[in-house]
């Protein structure tokens, strides 16, 4: 209902990525943050943040969990402040 709101990240990324990892394939999470303003018309900044894994031992919830906390963070939700270029 906010602008600045996120919906609940669901674990099944999580999962795959869990299960990939413990098949030898080292996938990695890549948290994506996403800040919009409108001027003129609607402009987009992505900011890419490190990557995570291939991890030994996660849980999906955990993993979800922060993921989730990178990508609000990468998008400056909550900091009344523009994420830097």
């Amino acid at each position: 209902t906010e602008e600045d709101e996120f919906l609940p990240f669901h674990p099944g990324f999580a999962r795959i990525a869990i299960d990939a990892w413990a098949e030898g394939i080292p996938v990695q999470i890549v948290p994506v943050g996403f800040h919009y303003r409108q001027e003129d018309r609607w402009q987009v900044q992505l900011r890419f943040g490190e990557p995570i894994g291939p991890l030994s031992t996660a849980r999906a919830t955990e993993l979800t969990s922060e993921v989730e906390q990178r990508v609000i963070a990468l998008s400056g939700v909550g900091k009344g402040v523009t994420p830097p270029s």
